[in-house]
C-alpha cells in the first residue's frame, strides 16, 4: 500500500521528533 505524502511526511517528522527530544533528555542528564 502506497502512503500519501502527508502520511510520509508526518511519520517522518514524528520519528525525527522522538530521536530529538530522546538525544537532549540524555545530552541534559549528562550534565
Amino acid at each position: 500500500m502506497v502512503c500519501s505524502w502527508v502520511t510520509c511526511i508526518v511519520l517522518s517528522a514524528h520519528h525525527v521528533y522522538k530521536r530529538a527530544t530522546r538525544h537532549y533528555d540524555v545530552a541534559r542528564s549528562h550534565g
